[in-house]
């Protein structure tokens, strides 16, 4: 194991504030699932004669139901994946993170990102703030605002490797890249969400043949957003 010197500073990450708002986020999506189940099998029968109310009922449900769901999977992946324990260990010569060890000398960029506006809502997230150091091994590692003093952090690095800019303009396309797909993936997704609200709230007298083209449509747009949001991610990964 390399030799880092002595230790200078730990930084903890607050990623059991991930984990309960991931479960939280998860049971409201869950619970709105019901809930818009429930609308749509017996909304009309319990509510007739209000049947604007319970279109807009289903339709808010919905959007809760994946927003909740969607963003509660991503969290808990992101509390998991780091660990309950997961911690930024200082020393004289370099930084560890887990049991990956790196000395300053191989920093090979730094890139950091600050929120337009801290708000009590980024900081809770911690999206408030986030740095990423890469390392000439090919490997690098991410902190962002839920990490004990972030800050000081970000600042010894950029102390100890003053020569390690932001990483080349040509490397951050992958970033550009997945963010495009992201917007495609998001609109895909919300278009087969709109086509099922619109087929089951207001009922719409189409033909077999409408029907089925409707729903081909449907599965190829889910199955595009779906993999357009996970080329997001794998740029991501390599940005």
């Amino acid at each position: 194991m390399t030799d880092l010197g002595a230790f200078r500073s730990r930084h903890a990450v607050a990623n059991g504030r991930i984990l309960a708002l991931g479960i939280l986020s998860l049971g409201i999506g869950v619970a709105a699932t019901v809930l818009a189940t429930v609308l749509v099998t017996d909304g009309p029968r319990r509510w007739a004669g209000n049947s604007s109310a319970i279109d807009r009922t289903i339709g808010f449900a919905m959007g809760a139901a994946i927003v909740g769901v969607v963003g509660g999977i991503w969290l808990l992946v992101k509390a998991l994946r780091g660990g309950l324990n997961e911690v930024f260990e200082v020393y004289e010569h370099g930084i560890a993170h887990g049991s990956q060890r790196w000395r300053w000398e191989q920093v090979v960029s730094i890139d950091s990102h600050h929120a337009p506006r801290d708000t009590s809502a980024t900081r809770l997230f911690g999206t408030n703030h986030r740095c990423v150091v890469r390392f000439d091994d090919g490997a690098r590692i991410r902190f962002d605002g839920l990490t004990e003093d972030f800050e000081l952090l970000e600042r010894t690095v950029r102390q100890r490797c003053p020569s390690a800019g932001p990483q080349p303009h040509s490397e951050q396309r992958w970033r550009r890249f997945g963010v495009g797909w992201l917007l495609v993936g998001l609109v895909l997704l919300g278009t087969v969400v709109a086509m099922f609200v619109h087929l089951v709230a207001d009922d719409p007298d189409y033909g077999d043949g409408t029907l089925a083209l409707m729903s081909v449509g449907s599965i190829v747009a889910f199955t595009l957003g779906v993999m357009c949001v996970t080329t997001f991610f794998t740029a991501r990964r390599k940005g």
